[in-house]
């Protein structure tokens, strides 16, 4: 019985796994730094075709240590605008709907940059979602 319930589990994952990849990317960019900084935002439009919603909770890339979803803010404190950007535990994709992520907004920091990017290269990201699922996206490095 309990081998059963363990190849249930492991089965569930496995779906829950397989819906995650069919995440769409619309479109997407991961921003030119200036060499001396190690960091860096990719920016990209998900769509999510399946009937739940599914919640991006980071990635991984081979230019950077960390990939983590982040977002902008605007705050007021004694009559003077604060603008900054804060780590999400999170950034959800509705069920049958997009995700945008853009400047002044949501996105994904590539932090711990592993070396100087270029221009025009294709920069790989695995992004990693709540529940285990996972999918791959290739961006386009911008100099916008």
């Amino acid at each position: 019985m309990k081998q059963m319930l363990t190849l249930l589990g492991a089965l569930l994952l496995c779906a829950a796994a397989a819906q995650t990849n069919n995440v769409r990317l619309i479109e997407g960019w991961v921003r030119l730094p200036p060499p001396v900084l190690k960091s860096t935002v990719a920016y990209m439009v998900l769509e999510n075709p399946s009937a739940r919603p599914l919640r991006l909770t980071g990635g991984s890339a081979e230019v950077a240590g960390t990939v983590m979803p982040m977002s902008d803010y605007v705050e007021t404190h004694n009559g003077v605008e604060v603008k900054g950007m804060r780590e999400v535990r999170f950034l959800e994709i509705p069920a049958g709907g997009r995700l945008e992520l853009k400047p002044g907004g949501k996105h994904l920091m590539l932090i711990g940059l592993q070396r100087p990017l270029r221009e025009g290269e294709r920069i790989m990201l695995n992004l990693r979602f709540e529940g285990g699922g996972t999918a791959r996206v290739v961006l386009s490095v911008q100099n916008k």
